[in-house]
Order: C-alpha cells, then sequence, then structure tokens
C-alpha cells in the first residue's frame, strides 16, 4: 500500500513539473512590454511569480503575499502570437459594516476589486504596496483564441500564461 502511495505522489509530482516545465519563463515575456524607464526603474523580480500551461477560456486564480516596506508591480500576459491582452483583477479582502434587514450592523470580511485592467485599459500593470503583511488575490481571464509559441505544449487549447510580480524597497519620505 506505502509503494502505491508513493508511487501516485510522485506521479502527480511529476504532471505538476511537466505543467510549469512547458512554459518555463513565460513570466518574463511581461517585460517585453514594458516601456525603457520601467525597465530601468530597480524592480527586482519577486519569487511568487509564475508560468504555467493553462487551458483557453478559462479563469486562472492565485494570490500573492505582500510585505510591509515593499512596494509591486503586477503584469501578466501569455505567449499568444501577436500579444493578446489578458484581462486580470486585483482583490484584496477587507472588514466592512454589514447593515441586517432588521437594522443591526456587524463587520464581516469581503473581498473587494482593487484594480480591473479592464477598466484601466491603459495599464499594462499595476503598482500596490502594503501597510503591513498581507494576502492579495488575483483572478486572470485567459483568452480563448490565438496559437501559443510554446513549441513544448502537446495540446493546441493550452497557452503559457505569465505572472511578473516584481518588487522594490518603498523609498522613504522626506517629512
Amino acid at each position: 500500500m506505502k509503494k502505491i502511495l508513493l508511487v501516485a505522489i510522485l506521479f502527480m509530482n511529476l504532471i505538476a513539473v511537466q505543467t510549469y516545465a512547458q512554459c518555463e519563463g513565460t513570466h518574463l515575456l511581461c517585460k517585453k512590454q514594458l516601456s525603457k524607464e520601467d525597465k530601468k526603474a530597480g524592480w527586482n523580480v519577486n519569487k511568487q511569480s509564475e508560468s504555467l500551461s493553462v487551458e483557453k477560456g478559462e479563469t486562472f486564480e492565485m494570490f500573492v503575499t505582500a510585505y510591509q516596506g515593499l512596494e509591486y508591480r503586477l503584469s501578466v500576459c501569455t505567449d499568444i502570437h501577436g500579444g493578446t491582452p489578458v484581462p486580470f483583477q486585483v482583490a484584496q479582502d477587507m472588514m466592512v459594516n454589514v447593515t441586517d434587514s432588521t437594522g443591526n450592523t456587524k463587520i464581516e470580511k469581503q473581498r473587494k476589486v482593487i484594480f480591473d485592467n479592464a477598466i484601466e485599459t491603459e495599464e499594462l500593470y499595476v503598482l500596490f504596496r502594503s501597510n503591513k503583511t498581507e494576502k492579495f488575490y488575483l483572478t486572470i481571464g485567459i483568452p480563448s483564441t490565438g496559437i501559443s509559441a510554446s513549441k513544448k505544449l502537446k495540446k493546441t487549447d493550452f497557452v503559457c500564461l505569465g505572472v511578473l510580480l516584481e518588487h522594490r524597497k518603498t523609498k522613504k519620505s522626506a517629512l
């Protein structure tokens, strides 16, 4: 029984590694959409960046942890020929006052979208920072059309997705 369980775990790990290996480095493609000034602004690639194979037309979700004292730049891209824009949202859990039908007010945690590039169509990336360590949630709509540039993808209904998270120390104010 232990051998079967071990083989199953190794097989699942192999599948996960294969999924990521097919699209290795796709998150670095996101830098191509940045201006020269943006590329030279002192940003470091964060280890939470992702490159993976995803099915066309699906929604991909992930979270990133932001740490106090750092600012972040987040951009999303695919390897689809022609650079199809990728719709994404950044959300954050917030405590809000909620009044029920009887007039009682209570505090609840709710997820609020703080950035939506479908609304901010001119933005290639989003900048954010946190006053404390906290999670930000990312929802990405994978384009349903287009051809992946990756020769490693075996299925044509998949595409390589890159989520580039960069960080740098927050500049101290003069006050």
